[in-house]
């Protein structure tokens, strides 16, 4: 496929002593912009931070089963750059001040990362 993404996903928590809204905060001021500056040099060429919204307990079940507090997403153009960041991240190869700074503001144990093969539908094509 000419159109394919490579993209690897990060699930984070939140410390136990700060709140969502302190969380976000932090990672958008401070967090997010280490993340461009690193980004930028290694081939990234998107990256989005989603941040969950629990719906209330009542209709959501256990809200301590979903334990992450951001869906982190980093985008690559081409496998090669994809492949050099993806197989070190996750070993917990990270560039000099991100682990430093993540202690500030993450439960790093709880960190997972993952990466996908995204199909989208054409729902345009599917209305027709």
């Amino acid at each position: 496929m000419s159109n394919e993404v490579y993209k690897f996903i990060g699930f984070m928590a939140r410390r136990s002593d700060i709140s969502p809204e302190a969380f976000r905060e932090y990672y958008e001021t401070v967090h997010a912009r280490i993340g461009e500056q690193i980004a930028s040099k290694v081939g990234v060429s998107r990256y989005f931070r989603r941040y969950v919204q629990r719906l209330s307990p009542a209709s959501n079940g256990d809200p301590d089963a979903f334990p992450y507090d951001v869906i982190t997403e980093v985008w690559f153009d081409n496998r090669e750059d994809f492949e050099r960041v993806a197989g070190s991240v996750p070993q917990g190869e990270l560039p000099d001040g991100v682990a430093s700074d993540e202690e500030r503001f993450l439960d790093r144990s709880k960190t997972r990362f993952i990466t996908v093969v995204e199909c989208e539908s054409d729902m345009a094509a599917v209305r027709r």
